[in-house]
């Protein structure tokens, strides 16, 4: 949970390539392999359910890869956007939801706090959460009946998101 600012500093030992694969196999393994296939079940359930809109949002790192997945889904199904941009573009956002709409949150580590208020907001107003996080500790999960974890351990400062990158293509397949 160190400051990527000071892990960046740790110099890896060893071949980095081959430490890549290695870490980034052992994340989508760990993040497949311990998945509580109920919870997996139940958000593919929410996020296939036409008669409700899902929001897609992410913190910055995670944001490449659940734009991804948000664009996935909206070729997929209608009612399908990704949260993002200013402050005021995502309250406007979360404040269209209406009370069983989904939110598909990713957020690791290092929260952003935007995200976790965003989120905290629309399960106020009865938002269905299905939360992909780094563990049952992280503040997202909290919020969150519907808990799917990512490993995210990287070999360098910051975190992995191959892990949530497979999760979210399971999700967007199911």
């Amino acid at each position: 949970l160190r400051p990527a600012a000071v892990r960046i500093r740790d110099l890896p030992p060893g071949d980095v390539v081959a430490r890549a694969m290695s870490t980034s196999t052992d994340a989508v393994d760990a993040t497949l392999s311990g998945l509580d296939r109920q919870v997996f079940e139940d958000a593919v359930t929410l996020l296939a359910d036409p008669t409700r809109r899902v929001a897609v949002i992410a913190g910055d790192a995670g944001a490449g890869i659940a734009g991804h997945a948000g664009d996935e889904l909206r070729m997929l199904r209608s009612q399908v956007e990704v949260i993002s941009g200013t402050p005021v573009a995502v309250g406007l956002s979360i404040a269209r939801l209406d009370p069983g709409d989904v939110v598909l949150a990713l957020d690791l580590r290092r929260y952003d706090r935007w995200l976790l208020q965003a989120v905290d907001h629309a399960v106020g107003e009865g938002a269905e959460l299905v939360a992909l996080t780094d563990g049952p500790l992280s503040p997202l999960a909290r919020l969150s009946r519907r808990l799917l974890v990512v490993e995210g351990d990287g070999i360098g400062p910051f975190d992995n998101y191959v892990g949530a990158l497979a999760l979210l293509s399971a999700l967007v397949a199911a």
